[in-house]
């Protein structure tokens, strides 16, 4: 079962799983594939630092092969493990959540930019000022003569 799924860790983890740090190529970092391929499964994390001699940059990721390494690096068995710096990760992590975050925000409707709206000149100010005071005007004309007519006091009489 470990050998069929070792060897099938190209199509399960170009498949199955989450893209944390780039999505340009297809491998995923998913925990099933990682459980049926000894660690193998964080294939994304592989594919993107593939000098780093672990598979899952976590601790609790599961990992057995990175955990054996780490062990015989502690006994002087293994010599010169690479790792890329937790710098150089996590701004992969944010470069993929901040794409995720423009994908979203492209998604939602936003007021429009400041150079699309109208732009309105004192001419036009003035203009839609003389409509309106006319207009107040004629519907004030027209509340009085109302009240003339019927002898209806205004309510906050």
């Amino acid at each position: 079962m470990l050998s069929q799924s070792t060897f099938c860790i190209n199509s399960i983890a170009h498949y199955l799983g989450s893209t944390p740090y780039d999505d340009r190529l297809s491998p995923r970092d998913h925990l099933l594939s990682a459980l049926l391929t000894m660690g193998e499964g964080y294939h994304n994390f592989h594919h993107q630092f593939p000098t780093d001699y672990r598979n899952a940059y976590l601790w609790y990721q599961w990992d057995p092969t990175k955990w054996f390494i780490m062990a015989c690096s502690f006994l002087n068995l293994a010599k010169g493990l690479k790792i890329f710096s937790s710098n150089e990760i996590e701004k992969a992590m944010l470069s993929m959540e901040l794409k995720r975050l423009k994908k979203s925000q492209e998604m939602l409707q936003w007021p429009l930019k400041a150079d699309k709206l109208a732009v309105w000149n004192l001419d036009k100010c003035k203009h839609v000022l003389r409509i309106m005071i006319a207009f107040d005007v004629h519907v004030f004309l027209l509340v009085v003569l109302q009240f003339e007519k019927n002898q209806v006091h205004a309510p906050w009489y």
